[in-house]
């Protein structure tokens, strides 16, 4: 069986063959990362039903969805201001950090995780 398995992946996987745009490399990486997250879903499952990890999992859990809302409406706003910054300062910067909008987001990310520079505005 796994050796049938194995001249599966190499009839699919890499150049000329039917998925050419992922290496083998690549593919039994992603294969064995999926595996993983498998395999401490099942743990935490069983952990989950102990008396005192049960509780712990269960407040990671519920704190991994208000940490999901925060990061999607801070990535929204962050779009938001990249427009808006990209429209005010598009040639009032002096190194031209908000000349288009993928420059601005990555200024507005920087800033916003604390690298806020006030001496790029000219104006």
């Amino acid at each position: 069986m796994i050796i049938l398995m194995s001249d599966l992946h190499k009839s699919l996987m890499g150049e000329g063959n039917i998925i050419d745009f992922i290496e083998p490399k690549v593919y039994n990486t992603i294969l064995h990362a999926t595996m993983l997250i498998f395999i401490w879903l099942k743990f935490i499952s069983v952990l989950i039903t102990h008396k005192k990890t049960g509780p712990l999992i269960r407040m990671i859990y519920l704190m991994g969805f208000d940490l999901a809302k925060f990061i999607v409406i801070w990535l929204c706003l962050v779009f938001l201001y990249s427009g808006i910054m990209t429209a005010i300062f598009h040639d009032k910067t002096t190194n031209e950090s908000y000349k288009t909008f993928g420059l601005s987001f990555r200024t507005l990310f920087s800033s916003s995780l604390g690298g806020l520079n006030m001496e790029v505005f000219s104006e």
